[in-house]
């Protein structure tokens, strides 16, 4: 199957005269050069090349990547270079290790920013000094250094060491330099340690996707409904607001369809299928859930470690009586903030479910619960909360996803940062929920999706840890997929969807187009495949 390329991405790979050698047969330390006096050595280009010009390789721009040709692997090491920013203010310009853990020369903040691994929490970013305090000034010259001795990752500018953090040994398959809003002038780039054997290829950053799947170009990641007719029906968002759009060939054209409105309220909704839902109930009315984002309001103390009372995101569910050619009906279900809308379905008896989620205070966290309807979505019931504790804007219980069971029994998965689902059941209706307990089914912490298929079958997909990297790098690089014959008690081995390398694919959704043939899309990524069940459980 051909890969497409990765989208605005120019990959361009240079190993200059310098030859470095064969790589040790066993972990020796050495020192390699990759840009001196301003002259490329040994450097891999991911985006536009720089360009040498007064003594110095010059790259201006966000995804001019400038790294080193290999990696190091585990064990001490000492980065050395020699640089100068101009245009330093805000500009984001960054040294990072893989592209995801970076120390930011300045941010929007004004001030050093860490991301990934070389924040205390791991993940996100946390503004630090201004650059002026730690040497850092507009258009001069000064000298970086970045050492591991352990697991102590350290950065020094001009000989003075500025930040320091604890990181968990292990490889790191490239490093280097991105402008962003800067340009960035290298004199001097050099390295000791233990290097990897290969030198670094840009491409292991491409989407990979299951041979058995195929990846697909499309306008739109759904939500994706079947019509009666044969055709699908989405709803997304554009132009400001949201709308329907129908397809007669599979999706690859769309007619607009109605719009969602209410006179007084703006709606608008993100791109991709993070936000809503699309459901055809037995007796043919369409619900369509979403979260409006024209009016949210993300307020989190981060003293407190609590949501400000103004935080806002809200639900609102819209009806169709003529598939999606109108909407007469657009009610609000719940205040609030809800995190993300994940999952809907009509049960056996016809009854609705829908799962949701709030903010809560003392301590700050996200509850679950669900609504049932029982007049097509007319009118809605929520259920008790499924609590797990914790603290913080994404700790609790979140992002649930669920199906019934053969025995009338509904079961709900929970993400979690614990290290697996947790799992709450309901027999009526999804009204009231047993307690949460951990499931056996290990997890990241990011949100799954179960489905009943046609042949019966439970199928899952989920974000597991990505193998041979620390759990808080790897949780949404991979997404895998396992199938059960019987409700969940025994499941087939796992087996790996999608792989992009330290960008995230996760988010899923699965529609089953025809008994049989699976549409998977993620909303973290837009990565969109098909494939058929019978080609990775048989008939």
């Amino acid at each position: 199957m051909t890969q497409p390329p990765r989208r605005g991405l120019a990959v361009a790979f240079l190993l200059l005269a310098v030859s470095l050698g064969a790589a040790p047969a066993e972990r020796t330390t050495e020192k390699r050069v990759f840009v001196a006096g301003g002259k490329p050595v040994a450097v891999v280009y991911d985006g536009d090349p720089w360009e040498a010009a007064d003594g110095a390789l010059r790259g201006t721009g966000a995804d001019r990547w400038l790294l080193a040709s290999h990696g190091l692997i585990e064990g001490d090491f000492r980065i050395t270079a020699r640089l100068t920013i101009r245009g330093l203010h805000h500009s984001a310009a960054r040294f990072s290790f893989d592209r995801l853990h970076a120390f930011g020369f300045e941010g929007n903040h004004g001030k050093i920013y860490l991301t990934g691994l070389l924040t205390p929490q791991g993940h996100g970013g946390i503004p630090f000094i201004a650059p002026a305090e730690a040497g850092i000034e507009d258009g001069k010259p000064f000298d970086f250094v970045v050492t591991r001795a352990g697991n102590r990752v350290a950065f020094a500018v001009n000989g003075r060491e500025v930040y320091a953090h604890d990181v968990p040994t292990y490889t790191f398959d490239c490093f280097g330099f991105d402008p962003r809003r800067a340009t960035v002038e290298l004199t001097d780039f050099a390295a000791e340690g233990v290097f990897s054997p290969a030198p670094y290829d840009p491409d292991t950053l491409k989407l990979w996707c299951h041979p058995k799947a195929e990846l697909q170009d499309t306008k739109w990641h759904g939500p994706f409904m079947n019509l009666p007719d044969g055709g699908l029906l989405t709803v997304v968002n554009v132009d400001g607001g949201v709308q329907a759009f129908a397809s007669a060939d599979d999706g690859q054209t769309w007619q607009p369809q109605g719009r969602i409105a209410k006179v007084g309220v703006p709606f608008r909704i993100r791109d991709g299928n993070g936000d809503i839902l699309l459901l055809r109930t037995k007796s043919g009315v369409t619900l369509c859930p979403f979260l409006n984002i024209a009016d949210e309001k993300l307020s989190w103390n981060k003293e407190k470690e609590e949501p400000n009372d103004d935080m806002k995101r809200w639900t609102w569910l819209a009806r169709s009586f003529d598939d999606g050619k109108t909407w007469p009906e657009v009610s609000l279900v719940q205040e609030g903030f809800c995190g993300a809308l994940r999952d809907m379905l009509q049960l056996s008896t016809g009854e609705i479910v829908l799962v949701g989620q709030d903010m809560v205070h003392n301590p700050g966290r996200n509850l679950s619960f669900t609504y049932t309807s029982f007049d097509d979505g007319k009118t809605w019931q929520r259920s008790n909360v499924m609590d797990i504790g914790g603290r913080g804007d994404h700790a609790g219980s979140i992002e649930g996803t669920v199906e019934e069971l053969r025995d009338g029994r509904l079961w709900i998965l929970l993400r979690s940062y614990d290290g697996f689902f947790y799992e709450c059941f309901s027999a009526d209706q999804g009204l009231t929920w047993t307690k949460p307990v951990p499931s056996a089914i290990k997890a990241s912490g990011s949100p799954g999706i179960l489905r009943r298929l046609a042949s019966g079958r439970l199928v899952l997909l989920w974000n597991r840890f990505a193998d041979n990297r620390p759990r808080n790098v790897g949780r949404r690089e991979e997404l895998s997929m396992a199938f059960s014959g019987d409700d969940g008690r025994t499941w087939t081995d796992p087996v790996i969807l999608l792989r992009l390398r330290n960008q995230r694919q996760s988010y899923p959704e699965i529609f089953e187009r025809r008994p049989g043939e699976l549409w998977v899309t993620t909303w973290q990524g837009l990565s969109f495949i098909k494939l058929k069940e019978t080609d990775f459980v048989g008939h």
